[in-house]
């Protein structure tokens, strides 16, 4: 019987060491770019537009020219899935382009040029970005994007610390272990825009989306490093009121958020409207754990 223990022991430890061993080499797999890549399990037919990389988690975001599809692939490495299944996590988000997406297309030889940092972004006109630097410096400014005496219809921006966001999604409460049911707030992210990694609400750094109207068009530019990509979709009847931008907005958002809070959230919409007459900005942010908060500050013709 003592012999019989000894010999399932032993079996027990070959087989924890065999698993870890996997689970082990699954993590070193994710060293590599074009090994995650391979593991997102991308078809042929997409481009890559985006890449990134934090700790244990690899995201690739893709363009399907031919129909508007917007992709982001999700890798991730996590001891349980990898120890017992033997497996990477995969998810896949799909949207409905906001804009053509195509002339941020990059070849996939690009990440090869990969060195490993826990920290590491890829865009084309940045090529890779490592470490601090993915921080949202390279972003252009609310400044830059509108001036004074520019008419607009509508100026809208988003903000992510450390994932690629392409969709809307619900707000839920936490789950209860004494409850069933999921109490959900409200909905956050902008459907079909890609929102790419590092932001500063202080400087006014984001992913902006400049909406103006021309005649029965309404022209609809997105903002981004280096580039701007710009589709105009038919108005509705409803357009027709716009606003004269006069800037005072871009104080407004230094003061939106108390700085204490700033380092924790991990994605912010923000809505801006500035006019002759007064100017503020509001918005909605998500924080780790299920939270959320939404804040709003505004200035009057008279400066207060």
């Amino acid at each position: 019987m003592t012999g019989l223990r000894k010999v399932l022991k032993t079996l027990l430890l070959i087989v924890l060491l065999v698993l870890g061993m996997r689970a082990a080499y699954l993590k070193y797999e994710l060293r590599s770019a074009v090994v995650a890549y391979e593991r997102a399990g991308v078809p042929e037919n997409e481009t890559l537009v985006a890449a990134y990389h934090h700790g244990n988690t690899w995201q690739f975001s893709t363009y399907i020219d031919g129909n508007g599809i917007l992709k982001v692939y999700t890798v991730e490495w996590k001891p349980l899935p990898a120890f017992i299944l033997g497996r990477l996590g995969r998810k896949v988000e799909r949207a409905e382009a906001l804009v053509n997406y195509s002339p941020l297309a990059m070849n996939v030889s690009l990440l090869r040029n990969y060195r490993p940092h826990r920290t590491a972004f890829l865009f084309k006109t940045l090529g890779w970005v490592y470490g601090d630097k993915v921080n949202g410096s390279y972003l252009p400014a609310l400044s830059d994007v509108i001036k004074p005496g520019e008419v607009y219809y509508s100026i809208e921006g988003t903000g992510s610390r450390d994932r690629i966001w392409i969709k809307t999604k619900t707000i839920c409460d936490p789950p209860s272990i004494f409850a069933h049911d999921y109490v959900c707030r409200g909905f956050i992210g902008y459907e079909g825009l890609l929102t790419i990694p590092g932001y500063s609400l202080e400087s006014g750094q984001m992913v902006w989306v400049v909406k103006k109207l021309q005649g029965d068009r309404l022209n609809i530019t997105v903002f981004y490093p280096g580039i701007s990509l710009s589709t105009a979709i038919k108005a509705k009847r409803c357009m027709n009121e716009t606003m004269t931008f006069t800037g005072k907005s871009v104080q407004l958002l230094r003061e939106a958020i108390p700085k204490v809070v700033l380092p924790d959230i991990t994605y912010i919409q923000v809505w801006v409207s500035d006019d002759s007459g007064n100017a503020s900005v509001e918005g909605i942010f998500l924080l780790p754990n299920y939270r959320y908060g939404t804040f709003e500050e505004s200035l009057g013709s008279d400066g207060s």
